[in-house]
């Protein structure tokens, strides 16, 4: 927001406005104002612990507002709103301890796998008293809601949808998307510039903006979030993406029921005695090592694809449900797609992941079982199933043994004629 600074403003002893003002202990507040204990911005902004900003915000410790503000803690708002401790930001949104817009975006931040954005809550997933299991108490407006997110995927559950078409991938053929990976503390997040998705029955396109990993405890402790018929894969890959006509604004985007969509793909060993494999996720996860304790970062080099990363999955074939952010304030918000195939990666790079990252410092755990456990069901939907494709079979090896004129000399065998009919129906529902 921007004001008409050509007023002058009241001044004290300790603060002097000049063309502007700033503020004790050496914060700034470029072209706006700073305060000190108890002095007042005439008609824009006071901040002591608590006070109000009106249209605006307010600032404590000598954090600074940068273009709008800043909130306790270090975690930035862009260009929206702070948390102190009770204040408010008119208008727009308060932070801390009941504010929706602020609690919508810190939200989302803390699924973006933002350290310091989820000032509201604090939550973890390794200390009993602020794990998956209290979340529906510490963040109750959404944690206990009635389409919370991961789920049990029962396959025979399922429901066919004919609009479940292709995806369109926009630039995941690009080397240069990932933009950095950071340790937030809960998990690996990376980056994303340049990409986005379109088709598979949503609503318009939606903008990729970063992804992040769960996992267990090695390849050989499961730790996707969602599961399918029981079965937990080792890892479960989120790519986290808001509708485009939000131009970015992920606390609008969480408020809205389809606002953001994730792809959900798990992650097991490949088969055979292969190491470092394949090529595109030991250069990912040789990044590991330079970010291995909470809030460290590190620039990606180009070189490699959205595309390599998912090589081997069929993305035409997926499930789809409603659900929420997996992690509080988790807003029931979110369009899932999890895909059917699974990405195969070699024991050891799965490895690294628990045996690299730490949740705090060089001396805090290791990241480890950093996933939440499967909610109540969802109506879940996805492509035809093969038992059409039967159907389909058996009606045309029928027209077949009626043509007339044909001898039965000229039939061709069962099997070729089970193999032709079921290949060519597969082919037209594909």
């Amino acid at each position: 927001m921007v004001h008409d600074l050509s007023t002058a403003f009241p001044s004290d002893s300790l603060c002097s406005r000049g063309a502007e003002c700033t503020s004790v202990a050496g914060s700034s507040r470029g072209a706006e104002c700073t305060s000190v204990a108890g002095s007042s911005r005439g008609a824009e902004c006071t901040s002591v612990a608590g006070s109000s900003r009106g249209a605006e915000c307010t600032s404590v410790a000598g954090s600074s507002r940068g273009a709008e503000c800043t909130s306790v803690a270090g975690s930035s708002r862009g260009a929206e709103c702070t948390s102190v401790a009770g204040s408010s930001r008119g208008a727009e949104c308060t932070s801390v301890a009941g504010s929706s817009r602020g609690k919508a975006e810190a939200g989302f931040n803390a699924w973006h796998g933002s350290s310091g954005a989820s000032t509201s809550v604090a939550w973890c997933y390794h200390l009993p008293d602020c794990n998956d299991t209290t979340w529906p108490t510490i963040s109750p407006n959404h944690c206990n809601g009635s389409r919370q997110s991961p789920i049990d995927i029962v396959s025979a559950s399922a429901t066919s949808d004919s609009k479940l078409g292709a995806f369109t991938f926009n630039n995941y053929g690009s080397n240069s998307s990932m933009t950095n990976a950071s340790n937030t503390g809960k998990t690996l997040k990376v980056g994303l510039s340049g990409v986005s998705i379109s088709g598979g029955d949503l609503a318009e396109a939606y903008d990729n903006l970063q992804f992040h990993l769960h996992w267990g405890n090695g390849s050989s402790v499961g730790g996707s979030e969602h599961t399918v018929d029981g079965k937990r894969y080792p890892m479960e890959l989120h790519i986290v993406s808001a509708k485009a006509s939000f131009n970015g604004d992920t606390a609008q985007a969480v408020l809205n029921s389809t606002g953001l969509a994730a792809l959900g793909f798990f992650i097991e060993e490949m088969s055979g005695n292969e190491t470092a494999s394949p090529a595109s996720w030991k250069t990912l996860t040789s990044y590991l090592a330079n970010i291995t304790q909470k809030d460290q970062s590190v620039e990606i080099a180009a070189g490699v694809s959205l595309d390599d990363l998912l090589s081997g999955v069929d993305r035409t074939k997926y499930y789809r449900y409603l659900g929420s952010l997996t992690t509080p304030s988790c807003n029931e918000a979110v369009v899932w797609t999890v895909f059917k195939d699974s990405i195969k990666v070699s024991k050891d790079l799965i490895d690294l992941f628990s045996t690299t990252l730490h949740v705090g410092d060089s001396t805090s755990e290791l990241m480890t079982n950093i996933f939440r456990g499967v909610e109540p069901a969802q109506p879940v939907t996805t492509q035809a199933t093969s038992g059409s494709s039967t159907t389909c079979f058996s009606l045309a090896r029928q027209k077949l043994l009626l043509m007339p004129g044909m001898a039965a000399a000229e039939l061709p065998p069962q099997s070729m004629a089970v193999q032709y009919t079921i290949y060519q129906c597969s082919h037209m529902q594909s």
